[in-house]
């Protein structure tokens, strides 16, 4: 007698679920998606009022969430004393002070969610300890932040952070060879998002980890860091220029330079998630 093979593989689902059941990456309940409901109303995210430019929160999202959420960030206050909001133009279109007092080489920056609790749980996995299995999630909420902020865009193609490796990344190989975190993103998020990923930019200098460096040797640390395979591939382009987390902005400032110094138009930058100032 014949087995049907679609009834085999379901008994193989069901008692692989029964064995090793599905569970959330960050609470590690029972779940049958990657993120539980529960973990997923824990992010938060950046919207309403934002910086024009650089997507800052005018008004912080927990303040508008309730008092337990609220008990969970203790002496947290977003809208600290250097972060005063002025008109930008007759549009009244809001710029943040930080922003009119700094050289951004980039138009435009938005991010998804806070650098906190789930949000950054998920990222430093996914980074540091090296989760893959989490790649779709943190792509979605990429693909969120851009439906949200840049679906009428003009854009061209995408660009994110490469690592300094002396080798070329492989992104035709299925395990990714000698691709980071950041460059997995950008090929899912070109796949989910019909946009191509350029995968043009190397990075051709060694440089100190960012966290350990005060803020004028974060900006020394990365001149001169990265350049175009094709520098033509840049020239009149609108380019999306994503990446994980947004703290001081040097590193994408410092892409956002050197694809400006080759032609690009307009640089639009999308983070997962924005720090915390």
């Amino acid at each position: 007698m014949s087995v049907n093979p679609l009834s085999n593989n379901i008994l193989k689902e069901t008692l692989k679920n029964i064995l090793i059941p599905d569970i959330c990456s960050s609470c590690g309940e029972i779940s049958s998606d990657i993120l539980c409901e529960k973990c997923k109303q824990k992010i938060i995210k950046i919207k309403d009022l934002i910086c024009n430019f650089c997507g800052s929160p005018i008004v912080s999202p927990i303040f508008t969430r309730n008092q337990e959420d609220h008990s969970r960030i203790e002496n947290f206050n977003f809208l600290s004393e250097n972060k005063l909001f002025l008109p930008e133009n007759p549009e009244n279109k809001l710029k943040c002070l930080i922003c009119k007092n700094s050289e951004f080489q980039f138009y435009k920056l938005r991010s998804f969610g806070l650098y906190t609790e789930v949000l950054k749980e998920l990222i430093i996995k996914f980074k540091y300890k090296k989760i893959y299995m989490l790649a779709p999630v943190l792509c979605s909420f990429l693909k969120e932040a851009f439906l949200n902020y840049y679906k009428d865009e003009k854009i061209d193609y995408i660009e994110t952070v490469p690592d300094f490796t002396g080798k070329k990344a492989n992104l035709t190989d299925t395990y990714y060879y000698g691709v980071n975190h950041m460059q997995m993103l950008a090929d899912l998020l070109s796949k989910e998002i019909k946009l191509p990923y350029a995968d043009n930019l190397i990075k051709i200098k060694k440089t100190l980890k960012q966290q350990n460096l005060g803020m004028y040797e974060r900006k020394v640390n990365l001149e001169g860091a990265f350049k175009l395979v094709n520098a033509l591939k840049a020239v009149n382009k609108n380019i999306l220029l994503i990446d994980d987390v947004w703290t001081t902005g040097n590193t994408l400032n410092e892409i956002s330079k050197t694809l400006k110094k080759c032609g690009a138009d307009k640089i639009y930058l999308l983070t997962i998630a924005r720090a915390i100032w």
